[in-house]
């Protein structure tokens, strides 16, 4: 058991335990809240309603923009949340609000991103967690190549990193296809790290949703997510707290739309 409000420090990354933390079986799902379409961000957010995070997580090679505000300052660090689903199995939900992606010189996405995500798959080793689950969105879905891997609105690719190279799909609703997905960080470098660094991996899972790159907010892969984690994982959705975000992003959609 954690003492109350623990500071852990590991090679990079520094875990700010913000409650008393047992070790139990437990399942882990990480989201990207920037990505395009915010698709996972706001059907995680149902997940995690008002609750505060368990933890908070800073690392000096985190993305964090030198320029702030006051009152209500956005926050640096990444953010770790706890639900229990409706058969009692634990879930930390991993919020990272921002990360590297590709850039020019493609050299900061791995270089970054890397060191932190070892450090907390390390550090979740002493809790239990036995799965992953990387929750994402193929925004690749609109490339100029015809062998891109399309997704339905309706339906989520799930790749298995322990059963590769195969993956399938949620509602089954694609014909079984060779077509490779591209996958851009930090998606498939935290799956990878998770593969290597876990000590007690059950299961290891890349699941995507769909992509159109003209909706702010993709609340078709919304629900098709949200059906994916009531239906897979029987975790409970605050859906009030979810349709509030999402009034949030397209309120931030209309005031910039002139821009």
């Amino acid at each position: 058991m954690l003492s109350e409000k623990m500071i852990q420090q590991m090679n990079d990354t520094d875990l700010v335990w913000c409650k008393n933390v047992s070790v139990e079986p437990t399942s882990l799902l990480v989201y990207f809240q920037g990505e395009q379409g915010f698709a996972s961000f706001v059907a995680c957010s149902g997940l995690v309603g008002e609750a505060k995070p368990i933890c908070k997580i800073f690392s000096k090679l985190h993305n964090v923009e030198p320029i702030n505000t006051v009152p209500n300052p956005s926050f640096a660090e990444w953010r770790l949340y706890e639900a229990y689903n409706n058969i009692g199995r634990r879930y930390f939900i991993l919020r990272m609000s921002h990360t590297y992606v590709v850039n020019q010189d493609k050299t900061k996405a791995w270089l970054y991103n890397y060191p932190v995500m070892r450090d907390i798959v390390l550090s979740l080793n002493k809790l239990g967690v036995d799965e992953m689950t990387y929750l994402t969105t193929n925004i690749m879905q609109e490339f100029m190549y015809q062998d891109t891997l399309q997704i339905p609105d309706n339906d989520l690719l799930i790749y298995d990193y322990q059963e590769k190279p195969d993956y399938s799909f949620f509602h089954d609703s694609v014909e079984e296809t060779k077509k490779q997905l591209i996958v851009p960080p930090p998606a498939w470098m935290f799956s990878e790290v998770f593969e290597n660094f876990s000590l007690n991996n059950k299961g290891n899972y890349l699941v995507v949703c769909s992509n159109t790159k003209n909706t702010f907010v993709n609340i078709k892969s919304v629900d098709t997510i949200v059906k994916f984690l009531t239906e897979t994982h029987l975790l409970s959705i605050d859906a009030d707290y979810m349709l509030k975000v999402e009034e949030a992003l397209l309120d931030i959609e209309g005031h910039t739309a002139g821009e």
